[in-house]
């Protein structure tokens, strides 16, 4: 049957080419058919996706094809929920057998982040190991104090050009240690999963111990987020003195400083988009960094061009438009650095809504562009008429068809309007026929905008709002997760001293690959087969003995179960319609 679920996955890719009746992929797709695979978790999301795009493409049985798709990840989440207290205790990762490149769970975490499988994502035990990764690192003692954390985080950040050579020595030392480790590959790979990564054995010195430490201090994904935004403030604070300051052609200081970070957060992107480009896109504050790039890519191209063409700052055009480029890069650097409230779980959900909301808002004034442009084009045709109707030598200079208002005086008129700054008065012409009819156009466009744009747009809105409120907890959880893989694996050296330490870290390397990614790998291979061949297995074993060879029952579902149960017990219709509601809160 797997098989045949591959096939399917193939098929999905193309639905116009798909020949499969509807009743066989619901047949096909069954909890006995992916508790059969070598790995059903993978295979869930695999399946998920596929019956996603076919319910985009057929034009009937859509919504069962999505519920037989909310139905195979519902599957995955209570499969990992088999797994029991014993079964956390053999699978933790403990500070020496696992780093931030790979640890037991991590691949189905990246594969649930891959297929967007975000109730996966949510689950307890999943999260719970998000979390351990997101600080995995850091001494206890930094784990319990966050304001400790941060003020030492700032601290070595701004004293980044003197660890340099510390940092580098541990990460000479860490590659020696995972190359030993290496060697023994072969013997390591025959040990049980959970102490594959042993520490080879000796008593460290304490300068040894202090240099380890302190590297898994400097790569722990926690901290490696904290310098990104410390960077990005410098960034701002640059931005801000160059807005501030009157123009010039020459460049000044903090416009060389700014090149200089730019050129380190770039390299920075470009690794993060490098790791994964799917995932990359999984965050939307990332498009957001695209737009920033592009407009200081063009804000350097103006720069450049001014200081080749010289001249002074007064009447000169690109200067004006480099620096309106430098005050709109401000603008979104600022909005970007709030990205720092989603590891707060209050104000985390609630940034989530507002920027889902920003898509609502793009539709409406899309809308909103196209009516204006509509009416824009009507009343000026109409004063253009009138204009006809009238002599050609009559002198109308103070009237409105004397001074002749155009196609873009209109559009402004009416985009002021729609913000109540706009009167009757501004569309009075010379003839009473046609004020009468500008004026009824104008009520018109009042009517489509003011009553029914906003109106659509407040509705949308709190419709948006309301569906990140009930699932506030899972979008919370996967954007925490988006971003606990980006930072897993970064880069160690803050912004923009990683301009020097990357090229410096493929010299070091002299080719070879990076040990720690090396043993990252077998190691993933070791996780697969214990997957394959152990645990896997049981929480089949376990499913099947729950849930037997059928699909969990969806909220929906349990709520008409707990519906008829009541029923049958001949409660009062109002009591019945309470604790319904009750449990939906509950479930939702």
């Amino acid at each position: 049957m797997e098989t045949n679920l591959k096939e399917l996955i193939e098929q999905s890719h193309d639905p116009k080419e798909n020949q499969r009746n509807v009743d066989d992929i619901i047949n096909m797709v069954t909890a006995e058919n992916l508790c059969s695979c070598r790995d059903p978790v993978n295979m869930a999301f695999q399946v998920n996706c596929a019956l996603r795009r076919l319910a985009e493409g057929y034009t009937e049985n859509t919504t069962l094809l999505n519920r037989l798709a909310d139905q195979t990840e519902d599957f995955s989440v209570q499969l990992v929920d088999q797994i029991s207290a014993n079964e956390e205790l053999v699978i933790r990762d403990e500070p020496d057998e696992a780093d931030r490149y790979a640890s037991l769970l991590t691949p189905m975490t990246d594969d649930a982040i891959k297929y967007s499988q975000k109730k996966f994502i949510s689950n307890p035990l999943m999260y719970k190991r998000l979390k351990i990764r997101w600080k995995q690192g850091l001494p206890e003692v930094l784990k319990r104090r966050s304001l400790l954390l941060w003020l030492m985080v700032f601290i070595e950040t701004a004293l980044t050009p003197f660890l340099l050579p510390l940092l580098g020595w541990a990460f000479y030392r860490d590659q020696k240690k995972c190359r030993r480790r290496l060697t023994k590959a072969k013997i390591e790979r025959q040990r049980p999963i959970c102490r594959n990564l042993a520490v080879p054995a000796g008593n460290p010195g304490v300068i040894e111990e202090f240099v380890y430490q302190y590297y898994c201090y400097s790569t722990c994904p926690f901290v490696l987020f904290l310098k990104e935004k410390f960077s990005e403030w410098l960034f701002i604070v640059l931005h801000c003195i160059v807005c501030v300051s009157p123009s010039s052609v020459e460049p000044t200081v903090e416009e060389y400083l700014i090149l200089i970070l730019f050129c380190g957060m770039t390299l920075n992107e470009y690794q993060q988009y490098k790791k994964s480009p799917v995932k990359y896109f999984k965050d939307m504050w990332n498009y957001l960094d695209v737009i920033i790039e592009i407009i200081y890519i063009l804000t350097v191209i103006l720069r450049i061009t001014t200081i080749a063409r010289g001249g002074v700052p007064y009447n000169n055009r690109l200067l004006e438009i480099s620096n309106y480029l430098y005050g709109i890069n401000t603008l979104l650097m600022v909005l970007r650095v709030s990205s720092i409230l989603e590891l707060n779980q209050v104000a985390g959900p609630l940034q989530l809504a507002l920027n889902r909301m920003l898509g609502d808002l793009l539709i409406i004034l899309s809308q909103f562009f196209f009516v204006i442009v509509g009416f824009s084009l009507a009343i000026t045709k109409s004063y253009n008429a009138e204009r006809s109707y009238l002599r050609p030598h009559s002198n109308h200079s103070g009237t409105r068809v004397g001074k002749s208002v155009g196609f873009v005086r209109t559009c402004e008129l009416l985009i002021w309007s729609a913000l109540e700054k706009t009167e009757l008065k501004e569309w009075k012409s010379v003839t009473k026929n046609t004020t009468v009819f500008v004026n009824v156009l104008f009520c018109i466009f009042l009517i489509v905008t003011v009553i029914m744009l906003v109106n659509v747009l407040v509705a949308l809105l709190t419709k948006t709002y309301d569906n990140i409120t009930n699932n506030a907890e899972v979008e919370w959880k996967f954007s925490r997760a988006v971003c606990e893989t980006q930072y897993r694996g970064m880069h160690a050296v803050a912004v923009p001293f990683n301009l020097l330490t990357m090229p410096a870290t493929i010299l070091c390397l002299r080719g070879k690959k990076d040990a720690r990614k090396q043993e990252a790998h077998y190691r993933r291979k070791e996780y697969k087969k214990y997957y394959q061949e152990c645990l896997f297995p049981v929480l089949t074993k376990r499913y099947k003995k729950k849930y037997g060879g059928s699909f969990p029952l969806s909220v929906e579902e349990k709520i008409d179960l707990i519906m008829e149960r009541l029923q049958q017990l001949k409660i009062p219709t109002s009591i019945e319609n309470t604790l319904v509601n009750k449990v939906r809160n509950i479930f939702y």
